[in-house]
This record gives structure tokens, C-alpha cells and sequence, in this order.
């Protein structure tokens, strides 16, 4: 299945993002992509272009898994992806493309298949007033769902120095984990 992202020059959303469109002409269906690029912006300033390539292909893998339902698959299970992508440097990208490939095809139980392409654009713009605060001076990121095993990572770090600033990073559908989530944040630091 052949799923192509665009990136259009002439839209900007309101959170510094260039409007993302995905299309997937087997399946006749398209959408925008839709990710808080202001919050990334405010906590830790202004990404370089790999790094943000880095978040627009996270948040395209997963928006591609979440909107391509299993039973477009012959065996109802194993979906075949095509993903086109541009992005700020392809030969980067691809130097680390059968990697990429083989782990979301662990991850997922799906294949994928990445091609690159140098994109037209920028794909985030702060806007022209917007006041950012201190970046937060991370020692270490993690990943925090709201699961147990993500919550033991955090504490690990957190246990080893006493001097350790975690970045958590979770995400969320609705109505999802979020109270979860933030209920675990607020009680990391009566004991850490």
C-alpha cells in the first residue's frame, strides 16, 4: 500500500507546523496530519532539521498504523507499507532505512518500506511573537505511556542520581491513558 506525505507551502497551522497531508490512493482516503509542534517548541526550543524529521516520521508511522486498519491486509494481519516521506536530508535517512524497516516491522508485525525525498520546505516556523520559555535541560528522555514498564524506567533513572532531569514523553487517543499518565507524573517528584 503507497502512502505519501506532502507538506504544503501555502498552509501553516496554528501550532508553527506545515500543514502535513497523507494520501493513500489505494484505500481513495486522505487526511492531515495533526501533532502540538508548539509544545515541543515552548520545552525545548528550536529542533535541528534532523530532529524533526525525526518527530514527523514518528508521527507519521503512527498515525499510518492507527488509520490503516488489518483488514486491508491480504492476511488480515500483516499490512505492506510504502511510505514516502520528505525530509531534510534523504541520504541520512536512508543510510538508516533497512534499520528502520526491520524494527517497526518488529514492532508492528507489519512490513515497511521507506523511501525519502528532499522536502520543499521547513516543516516547523515559530511564529513571529511567540515567547518560549527556558528549554528544559534534560539529562536523559523517556518514553512514559502510563504503563508499568515505562514507569520503572523513569524510576531506575531517577534512582541512580540524584541529580537526573527526565524529559517523559507519552502520547494518548482519546479517551486514553492521559489521567494515568498524569497522575504518575505528579507523584514522581514526592519521592524523586
Amino acid at each position: 500500500m503507497k502512502i505519501s506525505f506532502h507538506l504544503d507551502p501555502d498552509q501553516w497551522g496554528l501550532d508553527g507546523l506545515a500543514s502535513v497531508f497523507i494520501r493513500i490512493p489505494q484505500l481513495k482516503r486522505h487526511w492531515e496530519l495533526a501533532m502540538n509542534f508548539r509544545k515541543i517548541y515552548d520545552q525545548c526550543g528550536m529542533p535541528n532539521p534532523l530532529v524533526l524529521d525525526l518527530l514527523f516520521l514518528a508521527g507519521a508511522c503512527y498515525t499510518v498504523d492507527k488509520q490503516v486498519s488489518r483488514n486491508h491486509a491480504v492476511d488480515n494481519w500483516t499490512r505492506e507499507f510504502e511510505i514516502e516521506l520528505p525530509v531534510s536530508d534523504p541520504d541520512c535517512w536512508y543510510d538508516v532505512a533497512d534499520d528502520l524497516d526491520a524494527m517497526l516491522g518488529f514492532l508492528t508485525g507489519d512490513i515497511w518500506h521507506f523511501t525519502f525525498r528532499p522536502s520543499n520546505m521547513d516543516l516547523f516556523e515559530p511564529g513571529k511573537n511567540w515567547r518560549r520559555r527556558k528549554p528544559f535541560q534534560a539529562t536523559a528522555v523517556h518514553l512514559f505511556s502510563g504503563g508499568l514498564d515505562s514507569l520503572a524506567g523513569a524510576i531506575d533513572n531517577l534512582a541512580q542520581s540524584t541529580r537526573s532531569r527526565l524529559l517523559l514523553l507519552g502520547h494518548y487517543d482519546a479517551p486514553g491513558p492521559r489521567h494515568t499518565q498524569q497522575s504518575l507524573y505528579d507523584n514522581l517528584p514526592l519521592r524523586y
